[in-house]
């Protein structure tokens, strides 16, 4: 049975879209800015990164779906 995992890379992250670097011998993969060139991460202020994991079975094509929803997240307000 197909399985997979979809990750995003959320659209306020540093360089976004960020580059993925896949490791050539061992079965792992980094999403890597610093490949765009050299940043500086500036004492006491914070670094984030945001990212969300998608489990799915069979084909997955829903992504699509999922990464609007993350990216683009419905507004709600209650009064």
């Amino acid at each position: 049975r197909l399985t997979g995992v979809t990750i995003f890379d959320h659209p306020a992250n540093f360089r976004f879209p960020q580059p993925v670097r896949l490791h050539p011998t061992m079965p792992y993969f980094c999403f890597a800015p610093p490949a765009l060139g050299p940043f500086m991460i500036e004492p006491g202020k914070p670094y984030v990164s945001r990212y969300r994991f998608w489990i799915h079975a069979g084909e997955p094509t829903a992504a699509q779906r999922f990464w609007e929803d993350y990216a683009h997240p419905v507004a709600v307000r209650i009064r």
